[in-house]
């Protein structure tokens, strides 16, 4: 389904493992996107970024807002969840794991000791905290560039030689999707790119994941408002902003069925 412009497919994790698996076989690539409603309010603003998200393979649902809005359709599925599903899978399969991103080596390693301690026969080929990149307008077009040309060098050169099937991509959303859809096309390996957000961050401990019950009842905002409030901003679009955008589309949506 289409919400403001943006493809959120109705599948849950296990079915997307599944249609990894099947990418692994067949030789194809997919990229996979977890849209949640502050992307989907950032796709508004910034239509290149709309553009690389509905060409992902797979968008999971990852937020309470887009079921609301998706009425009970959609399955939601976290980045973190995700990841840890599709590590286990590739535990059973033998796939080779690339992690990148976090942007501290430290929280990077401690993710990687904490999937090796969960999952003990995966197989993580290779990780980087990932070269730091900013967002700059090229002819109206908000593209992702590193501030370190050498270190993203150093960083594909590695994904290339170590020929990860997965590879788990945690620059935070935006910068990410972004990163992925311009550079899948030199990893001839990776059967799966994935957006993960703060999935890192959470595995390797670093940020406290908010109780089953609270993501139970949606209120991850709340939790994140309580602990981080300096992203309110960020809060505030992903449900003041999000539902005000939906409201407005149902009643221009109305009023032109009414012509």
């Amino acid at each position: 389904m289409e919400i403001l412009g943006v493809r959120v497919d109705a599948i849950n994790s296990t079915q997307a493992c599944d249609e990894v698996a099947l990418a692994v076989a067949e030789k194809r690539q997919l990229i996979i996107f977890t849209p949640n409603p502050e992307m989907v309010v950032r796709a508004q603003r910034d239509v290149y970024f709309r553009a690389v998200i509905n060409h992902g393979d797979i968008n999971m649902c990852d937020g309470f807002g887009l079921q609301l809005v998706g009425g009970g359709a959609l399955h939601r599925v976290s980045g973190v969840d995700f990841m840890e599903d599709l590590c286990l899978l590739a535990e059973k399969e033998g796939w080779r794991v690339y992690v990148l991103g976090a942007g501290d080596r430290t929280v990077l390693d401690a993710c990687v000791q904490e999937l090796k301690k969960k999952y003990p026969d995966i197989t993580i080929c290779g990780g980087h905290p990932g070269p730091k990149l900013e967002e700059r307008d090229v002819h109206g077009q908000l593209l992702v560039v590193p501030i370190d040309e050498e270190v993203q060098d150093t960083v594909i050169h590695e994904i290339i030689m170590l020929e990860p099937e997965i590879l788990f991509v945690g620059f935070g959303h935006g910068k990410q999707e972004k990163w992925i859809y311009e550079h899948m096309p030199s990893f001839l390996s990776v059967r799966a790119a994935v957006g993960v957000g703060g999935a890192i961050d959470y595995i390797a401990k670093k940020t406290r994941r908010p109780p089953k019950w609270i993501r139970s009842c949606g209120l991850e905002w709340f939790w994140r408002l309580i602990r981080q409030p300096s992203r309110i901003k960020r809060i505030w679009d992903a449900t003041v902003v999000f539902m005000w955008y939906n409201i407005v589309h149902k009643i221009k949506t109305y009023v032109n069925t009414k012509r």
